[in-house]
């Protein structure tokens, strides 16, 4: 009987997440984490327990650093503090916030404006987004789709490559020159390079992190 009542209380507590910031179920499960454990630090492998202690087939770890971008670009980037090699936590502002939803009657939950995203935000979508562009920041130069797959080790599939360099190119992040030579009757393969965007973005240090550059505790 316990069980069924927290089970329902947690997909009331969901419902009014949803409504107020547009959250999925897994990003409203972090930000419950976050709140049962507010004061304190909550490790990365805290959450991925929490999120896939029965699954069979786990992501990566670096996926909390997207939900965490996500939450942020909902709620504002000073809801959520970032312990660099500890973890996540709520701040008091963010902790007001939940609070609020949570003593909050159902019918009276309304949608928040979501909050601007940091101009580097809304480029990366997925983790296959993050590891072709950190692929291309890695090379350090010009490279080509064949590269590209080679350098992501099997991470990102040929036809997944191809559809994130078309998104980052239409992102402004990278570009896409012809090499212009000949070899028989057929052409050059493309070079794709970042823009200064794409540059801006690569030596910004959340996004550095996220791509798994700086030294942190997984």
């Amino acid at each position: 009987m316990k069980e069924t009542l927290a089970l329902v209380s947690v997909g009331v507590k969901r419902i009014g997440m949803r409504r107020r910031w547009g959250l999925t179920p897994k990003q409203s499960e972090v930000l419950l984490l976050l709140y049962d454990r507010s004061g304190r630090i909550v490790p990365k492998n805290a959450i991925m327990f929490r999120l896939y202690q029965d699954a069979d087939d786990r992501p990566e770890p670096k996926i909390v650093d997207v939900f965490i971008s996500h939450l942020r670009a909902a709620m504002g980037r000073d809801a959520i503090t970032t312990v660099w090699g500890r973890g996540y936590g709520l701040t008091v502002e963010g902790l007001a916030m939940v609070r609020e939803v949570l003593t909050c009657p159902e019918d009276q939950i309304t949608r928040v404006p979501r909050a601007r995203k940091p101009a580097s935000s809304s480029e990366f979508a997925s983790l296959g987004y993050v590891k072709v562009f950190a692929c291309m920041v890695r090379a350090g130069k010009p490279v080509t789709q064949t590269e590209l797959i080679a350098l992501s080790q099997g991470a990102v599939s040929q036809a997944s490559v191809s559809t994130y360099l078309r998104r980052l190119r239409g992102g402004g992040l990278v570009v896409a020159r012809s090499t212009a030579q000949r070899f028989g009757l057929g052409r050059g393969p493309n070079l794709y390079e970042l823009t200064d965007k794409g540059r801006k973005i690569a030596a910004d240090a959340e996004w550095r992190h996220l791509m798994g550059m700086t030294e942190a505790a997984e």
